[in-house]
């Protein structure tokens, strides 16, 4: 992803090695996921490549070992898709939320009910990434001039 951005934007291995100060070799290494990049890094990574948040977005789900750790995701998906699956996983939480409730209603989760929590669980998080996704098509076309 680092590598595609800065290739997308035109930017040579010099002018973000000048602009970073870090040596041309370490950005090999970062794009080539040999090296994890500084968080600070990859915010002056995401300015100059004009990459809109997206690589610092990817960074956080796929680039950082804390980010991986706690199962944050990335994936940039095609606004129609993003749309559907948004739709459909917000469909599944509205039908399912009488599940959640009767987890909570004791304020135990027991062992009977882990399934159902992942199942639910798995509706979420398919929210969660598809509303990420049309939040950065919606970014984009702000930062394009679009209203």
């Amino acid at each position: 992803m680092y590598r595609d951005c800065r290739k997308t934007a035109g930017i040579s291995l010099l002018t973000a090695e000048a602009n970073f100060k870090i040596t041309r070799d370490r950005i090999v290494r970062i794009e080539y996921g040999e090296e994890e990049a500084q968080p600070n890094k990859v915010v002056l990574m995401d300015d100059l490549y004009r990459a809109n948040s997206k690589l610092m977005m990817w960074h956080c789900g796929n680039g950082c070992s804390v980010g991986r750790c706690l199962g944050y995701q990335y994936a940039e998906l095609d606004p129609v898709i993003a749309g559907v699956k948004l739709l459909y996983s917000a469909e599944n939480v509205i039908k399912k939320r009488h599940y959640l409730l009767q987890i909570l209603d004791d304020g135990k989760i027991t062992p009977n009910e882990v399934p159902i929590l992942s199942d639910l669980c798995i509706d979420y998080k398919t929210l969660r990434l598809a509303t990420l996704s049309l939040e950065m098509e919606n970014k984009k076309h702000r930062a394009n001039g679009a209203n």
